[in-house]
């Protein structure tokens, strides 16, 4: 443990946001064991080629009831960017990439698709496939093709023999993604939107994806809440936040180690002013309220909250270490289970060990969130007490005149 805490503390501690993000996002990876399932063989081609705008948000304005989601959003799309969506849950992100669909129609605005788009729309809950029709019906729909072809299609993503026959109603849902990706690549689409494509995958066909959309030539907008997905597979970020969005030209982590850095920013700035509060308009000198003390402020008063408060960061501090180390433990002893190929002969064990493997991550991303707020905590209250001791040898003495 003395090594983990020793390790993540040194990062955080120079602070390293970029390793910190970088950090986090690895946490939720999760790596494809070296002789596990194969996953589904994904190659996404776009046809055609689009205009340099691909699509344009002029003045958009989306409400539901009272409420309005987005309002006033302006924004233009170039080909080949890969745009990533990010915000909190409920502000707007899947009604952004629905306006940009079509399957939503703005309140105030236009969404002005470009020359030549061809869209391929991934929802979130593949709402787009039919509960009755089978997986090979999906196919089918799409694209003219011969069963044959469709069921040679169908193998790639791993569905083989009367599993193409199974209503898509009946499948789980990881199995329903695939049938989603292997629609979107009949469609051939130079415009892709994914909402939350890795929700339902497993570690196999996650990777299988992610190599593919780094190697797509067309037009990426993704909402996901993968960090790690984010950073490879985008390299700019619409923040979706109060109803507005803000483009932000640059990956995840870089997004991340800004906001970090402006936190802190902020965090130093008003321990600044708080500490010199006491100082304004006195010249540093303020009795203890005793006639004729002529004494310095007592700090003791000060001194005992700040070493209250130090105790208590402390032992927070060391509680969500031990915390950290005890997640990290299962976190691993999950990725051994995930290693071993004996695992997927049961698929119901193997759905289990991906979701408890996913906890664990879920887990340690929260103590580290929480253990480095608790660390910047700290920090501050060491340098509001340097600060504090520092201006009370620079007072001048009581009972002189400055002369």
């Amino acid at each position: 443990m003395e090594e983990f805490v020793r390790r993540y503390r040194a990062g955080v501690k120079a602070r390293q946001a970029r390793g910190r993000a970088k950090l986090l996002a690895r946490l939720e990876r999760v790596e494809a064991p070296a002789s596990g399932p194969r996953g589904p063989r994904v190659t996404l081609t776009a046809a055609g080629r689009t205009g340099r705008e691909v699509v344009r948000l002029v003045g958009v304005v989306k409400r539901f009831g009272d409420r309005t989601v987005l309002d006033g959003v302006d924004l233009t799309v170039e080909r080949g960017q890969r745009i990533g969506v990010i915000g909190a849950n409920g502000s707007g992100k899947t009604t952004l990439l629905k306006l940009i669909a079509g399957r939503l129609v703005p309140d105030e605005g236009w969404v002005i698709p470009g020359e030549g788009v061809r869209m391929g729309y991934f929802a979130q809950g593949q709402e787009d496939l039919e509960p009755d029709r089978t997986v090979l019906d999906h196919m089918l729909m799409v694209r003219r093709l011969s069963p044959e072809e469709a069921r040679r299609h169908l193998a790639r993503f791993l569905f083989q023999g009367d599993e193409v026959l199974a209503p898509v109603g009946r499948l789980s849902g990881g199995e329903r993604a695939r049938v989603s990706l292997a629609r979107l690549i009949l469609m051939q689409p130079n415009l892709l939107l994914l909402d939350e494509p890795t929700n339902h995958l497993d570690i196999a066909a996650r990777t299988a994806l992610e190599a593919a959309l780094s190697e797509y030539d067309g037009t990426l907008i993704v909402v996901s809440h993968d960090r790690y997905f984010l950073d490879t597979v985008c390299d700019s970020l619409w923040v979706v936040e109060g109803g507005k969005v803000r483009p932000f030209d640059g990956t995840y982590s870089e997004f991340a180690a800004q906001r970090q850095s402006e936190q802190a920013s902020e965090a130093a700035g008003g321990s600044g002013n708080q500490a010199r509060r006491p100082d304004d308009g006195t010249g540093g000198a303020r009795g203890d309220g005793r006639p004729g003390s002529g004494a310095v402020p007592s700090a003791r008063r000060p001194d005992r909250e700040h070493a209250a408060r130090a105790r208590r960061l402390a032992a927070q501090i060391a509680a969500i270490e031990a915390d950290i180390a005890r997640w990290e433990k299962e976190k691993q002893r999950w990725e051994a289970a995930l290693a071993d190929p004996g695992l997927y002969a049961d698929g119901e064990r193997a759905r289990e060990a991906v979701q408890a493997h996913r906890a664990a991550c879920e887990a340690l991303e929260s103590l580290l969130e929480e253990w480095e707020r608790l660390l910047q905590e700290q920090e501050q209250l060491q340098a509001q007490a340097q600060q504090a001791q520092a201006q009370v040898h620079q007072a001048p003495a009581h009972g002189q005149t400055p002369g």
